[in-house]
């Protein structure tokens, strides 16, 4: 397994900030349910805007997803 660098993790962002996650805009649905899904107590509404800290998380965590269950 990979070590958790920041140097690796800088990686795994860069990587992850390609892909096409917005909230909802110019008439097209949010796509943040995958980032929003581990934080029971927001919705995608309430996300909508402020979705950064959960983009973090979710570069975090990502990578390490098939290794099991990640707090």
């Amino acid at each position: 397994m990979k070590n958790a660098t920041r140097a690796y993790l800088a990686q795994v962002a860069k990587e992850m900030a390609l892909l096409p996650f917005h909230g909802a805009m110019d008439g097209l649905a949010s796509n943040l349910a995958p980032l929003v899904q581990p934080f029971p107590t927001w919705s995608l509404r309430e996300a909508d805007g402020v979705w950064c800290a959960a983009f973090v998380y979710y570069c975090c965590k990502e990578p390490f997803k098939n290794f099991g269950k990640i707090p």
